[in-house]
């Protein structure tokens, strides 16, 4: 960027002092994307983990619903899980994080998750649906 300039002691001092604060601000954008990227990076490692525990229980909540689904036959499992009773509402927010604006999700959960009589189903239909609840509660 060429600047037309005067060539005086005033106008030197008037830019050093530009200069100065151009360099504090870009250190402190510096500094920033530096904390963005910090705070980035452990969300990821979190996402991670999370993502590895999940995808390892929701295998065993559907290895115990194959079961249960065996056990009694698709058209009665299905007919013993058509009406759902409990019911999960997500909402979204937002956080603000060095001046990012960040989505925060937070969940509501109602009902029951057992909605039928226990005589014509399978027990591993039971424990299957007590720990998908419990995978839904945590």
């Amino acid at each position: 960027m060429i600047l037309n300039i005067n060539a005086t002691r005033m106008e030197l001092l008037r830019l050093k002092k530009r200069l100065q604060i151009a360099q504090r601000g870009h250190k402190l954008l510096k500094d920033k994307r530096d904390e963005l990227m910090r705070q980035l990076l452990s969300i990821i490692d979190e996402v991670k983990n999370l993502r590895f525990s999940i995808e390892k229980e929701f295998q065993s909540i559907l290895e115990g619903f194959m079961l249960a689904k065996a056990e009694m036959g698709p058209f009665q499992m299905e007919q013993e899980l058509l009406l759902p009773t409990k019911t999960i509402s997500v909402s979204v927010e937002q956080k603000n994080l060095m001046s990012v604006h960040v989505p925060v999700y937070t969940r509501e959960v109602k009902g029951d998750i057992i909605s039928y009589g226990y005589f014509n189903t399978s027990g591993e239909l039971d424990i299957s649906l007590i720990k998908f609840d419990e995978f839904i509660e945590s």
